[in-house]
């Protein structure tokens, strides 16, 4: 709040996973309770359990997964250790009454997985209530669009829930099909890629005709360059760490509007995402915000 941000974008449940046991429903529930008093009244969005690529679980070595980039990671746990999200839920469906919290669920790729997820929720829902007795308002659910499937079925997936959120590092990743933490392929990864530029685009557009909300976390909404591209594009909500705040909101607050559509239209006809980030950069430097540029990197870690 002290650097301007309103509420939490994206808060990461997984953190409460990394020790020797599984926590209790009623650990996480005393978790998940103390980040919504502490954000109240303003909105938490809690991100369901997500491990693999660079975060590691117990479970997932027992399991001996040999791919957590592409194989169990996300929601896709939750096929595996239905009850693990089960206490997510019940915790989270607890803690809703304190602030207004959301629900994201992470690495989606197929509607089915959603509505696996929904079933739980309204069984959660009703569950808690009778015990608890009290009137739960049913908190509004979203998924992450990281795996490059969920672009080609916006519709279908906005008619089961409220909210967008682009992963924009891991849709990066896929898009590109290239390892972001591999110093090997470094150069190849860049959210100044015109694929993924136009990806974003095409996504807006789609979440905007379902009259849902689209957000973005990650690299691209902390990066000043691509902070204004998001903005002309119409995001509604960028999510970033407090570190970034400061610089995105100057950019976004020196730089107009119209301007921000002009730099968006010529980015999308350009083809290197090099050329990309010099003309930002151009424009940048010569619109007194040359302080965005030094410590921007053409390659994210």
């Amino acid at each position: 709040a002290q650097c301007g941000a309103d509420g939490v974008g994206l808060y990461r449940t997984e953190f409460a996973y990394f020790t020797d046991r599984l926590p209790s429903e009623e650990d996480l529930l005393a978790e998940y309770a103390a980040v919504a008093q502490r954000a109240a009244p303003d909105r938490v969005v809690f991100r369901t359990l997500d491990v693999g690529a660079d975060k590691m679980l117990h479970a997932q070595a027992v399991l001996k997964e040999p791919n957590p980039a592409l194989g169990l990671r996300g929601i896709r746990m939750a096929q595996v250790r239905p009850d693990v999200l089960d206490q997510q839920l019940r915790a989270l469906l607890q803690v809703s009454p304190l602030a207004r919290c959301r629900i994201l669920l992470p690495m989606v790729t197929s509607v089915s997985e959603v509505e696996e997820v929904l079933y739980l929720l309204e069984r959660d829902w009703i569950a808690v209530q009778e015990e608890e007795q009290v009137k739960i308002t049913k908190p509004k659910i979203g998924i992450m669009v990281e795996v490059p499937s969920v672009l080609f079925q916006i519709d279908e997936f906005a008619e089961l829930v409220d909210f967008f959120s682009v992963g924009s590092n891991d849709l990066t990743q896929y898009l590109l099909a290239v390892d972001r933490n591999n110093p090997h392929v470094a150069n190849v990864y860049s959210h100044f890629h015109p694929s993924v530029l136009r990806a974003l685009q095409n996504l807006v557009q789609a979440c905007h005709q379902q009259q849902k909300p689209i957000s973005v976390c990650g690299e691209m909404a902390g990066d000043p360059l691509t902070a204004i591209l998001l903005m002309a594009m119409g995001f509604n909500t960028l999510s970033m760490s407090s570190s970034n705040i400061l610089r995105v909101r100057k950019a976004i607050c020196h730089v107009p509007m119209a301007d921000a559509k002009q730099l968006l239209d010529n980015v999308l006809q350009m083809n290197n995402p090099l050329v990309i980030k010099s003309w930002l950069e151009h424009y940048f430097k010569t619109h007194g915000l040359a302080d965005m540029v030094k410590s921007n990197r053409l390659v994210s870690a």
